[in-house]
């Protein structure tokens, strides 16, 4: 019988390195998770794509609250600007044993009511040349472990559509 291998977490642009199943903090302060994906662009440089879903493969033993948020085009739709707010929320809970699942998140703009913006009118999938995701936790994070293992979008190059014009 081989002994587990140890979980850290690395500290973007800094020094300092996290083990898991140790605990939650570092010196008293809470760390969480912020991983951006790499931006993909599913269609040709100068074509257009539709946004569907990601699908996120996640294996954890500690209690979390993950939040992930599309970005589109470099433009987060986290409900600043001019933007929606599209973020999906996954809640982890704590499990003995490892545990894998991959979740299935809509990528949709909603089109809210101008008179009240709690009632959604339309949704509609999203439209751009690329997309990546924004994985992050709300919360402090109990102990455990949490791997991100893949991130996958849905997605569907559009057919350019130009008119032609008989003359």
């Amino acid at each position: 019988m081989t002994t587990p291998l140890k979980t850290f977490y690395g500290q973007s642009g800094g020094p300092k390195v996290y083990e898991g199943r140790v605990g939650t903090t570092d010196d008293g302060v809470a760390f969480g998770v912020y991983a951006k994906t790499r931006p993909v662009q599913p269609g040709d440089t100068s074509g257009e794509t539709v946004f569907s879903a990601f699908f996120l493969a996640i294996t954890w033993s500690m209690a979390a609250v993950l939040r992930v948020t599309p970005i589109i085009d470099g433009t987060p739709y986290d409900g600043t600007g001019d933007t929606t707010d599209e973020r999906r929320t996954i809640t982890l809970t704590a499990q003995d044993a490892r545990k894998s699942q991959t979740f299935l998140l809509p990528i949709m703009r909603r089109l809210l009511d101008p008179i009240d913006p709690d009632i959604t009118i339309a949704k509609f999938f999203f439209r751009g040349t690329r997309i990546q995701a924004l994985i992050e936790t709300v919360g402090e994070l109990g102990d455990g472990d949490l791997i991100l293992d893949e991130v996958v979008v849905e997605a569907k190059p559009v057919a350019d559509t130009k008119t032609v014009v008989a003359t």
